[in-house]
């Protein structure tokens, strides 16, 4: 019975030295843990805070990329308008982007706004690069050839 006595207090004692080893090695690795909950409300308010500032850098970035190119079919109607200042009146002069009652999405393609509202694309294409061109030169006016009226919204 002594023999058994012996035993458990031994076992008992291994335990305790064996808790004891093991936390003191956990120690570090409590103390990280309870570091980073204590950023992750911060981690989550820089994050959330950069997420606008990632989408302004990107619009940005894409207005960059528009300088030195003609305009295109593919640019959507927010990238002409980011491309040149004139291109809104241009637009416009085609009834661009729409009426009250029937607004083109600023993510639809000239291509698609053209053919939504039944618009010449090559007269809206060569108005809007006519604003790169050389001083002196400008959009096709209203009434030329190019510039077919708008039909009337339904």
């Amino acid at each position: 019975m002594r023999t058994a006595a012996i035993t458990a207090a031994v076992h008992a004692r291994a335990r305790a030295w064996l808790r004891d080893a093991l936390a003191g090695r956990a120690a570090p690795f409590h103390a990280a843990e309870a570091h980073l909950a204590g950023s992750a409300p911060a981690l989550d308010r820089a994050q959330a805070a950069l997420g606008p500032l990632s989408r302004r850098l990107d619009a940005l970035a894409a207005t960059l990329d528009l300088r030195g190119r003609p305009f295109a079919a593919t640019f959507t109607v927010d990238m002409a308008l980011r491309r040149h200042p004139g291109a809104a009146a241009v637009l416009a002069s085609f009834h661009l982007p729409g009426c009250a009652g029937c607004a083109v999405r600023f993510d639809e393609t000239l291509a698609e706004a053209a053919e939504a509202y039944g618009l010449p694309l090559a007269a809206i294409l060569e108005s809007l690069n006519a604003l790169l061109g050389p001083p002196g030169t400008g959009p096709t006016p209203p009434g030329s050839a190019l510039h077919s009226p708008a039909p009337e919204p339904s």
